[in-house]
């Protein structure tokens, strides 16, 4: 429900976070996966 997809926000969030923080590239590359994800 609205939760679980507050949940995720989060996680991806902090993702991006530490993607940020470690400039990691190969990150980035797994947020988008995540992302392509959660719109189907």
């Amino acid at each position: 429900g609205e939760s679980h997809l507050q949940q995720e926000a989060d996680q991806i969030s902090e993702l991006i976070e530490n993607a940020v923080e470690n400039r990691n590239d190969h990150m980035f590359d797994e947020i988008r996966d995540q992302l392509k994800d959660t719109e189907e």
